[in-house]
């Protein structure tokens, strides 16, 4: 009982006070996201829940994805590797990749290269995808040129640890990540 009102005043207490720190304290978001996941139970449902409430509570999405960046290696850490918490974390990092900020972008290069080492089926996911992504490697922001090409590493390695058959779909892919 006390796992589920410490998880209850979290979402309905804390967040709504918390997020707005989020938002206009960059430089510690990381510390908070920190503290956050220390009372969020380590179910996925109760972390999609607290997930829900912050985004809720968050008037700027640059900054959410941002802790979502910094969430994920916790999630990955306990052991979280949920389909549905991972397609979350995809659905953003894609979202973030089209960012008018360099920050945003890495954030969002960072976590499909972590979500991509979760399983072939997410590296297979974010293969399809990079048509969309593709010019990062030549951004003009460093940061975002060193994290695509992680990814895209990470991405070739799955590649080449496909089947032929699999390999020939994904030709067209490979060929924009080496471009």
């Amino acid at each position: 009982a006390d796992a589920t009102l410490t998880q209850q005043l979290l979402v309905d207490g804390i967040l709504p006070s918390l997020a707005p720190l989020l938002v206009d304290t960059a430089g510690k978001r990381e510390p908070l996201c920190e503290v956050v996941y220390a009372y969020t139970q380590p179910q996925v449902l109760a972390r999609l829940n607290v997930l829900r409430g912050l985004k809720e509570g968050m008037s700027s999405m640059p900054a959410y994805i941002c802790c979502l960046s910094y969430f994920l290696p916790m999630e990955l850490e306990l052991g979280l590797d949920d389909e549905h918490l991972l397609r979350h974390y995809q659905y953003y990092a894609l979202v973030a990749l089209q960012s008018q900020e360099p920050s945003v972008r890495v954030a969002g290069l960072t976590m499909l290269s972590a979500v991509s080492l979760q399983s072939t089926h997410f590296a297979t996911n974010v293969l399809q995808e990079v048509h969309n992504f593709a010019s990062l490697g030549r951004d003009e922001w460093w940061e975002v040129q060193g994290q695509f090409l992680l990814l895209a590493g990470r991405l070739l390695e799955h590649t080449a640890s496909l089947s032929e058959a699999g390999k020939a779909g994904h030709e067209a892919a490979t060929e924009q990540l080496i471009a």
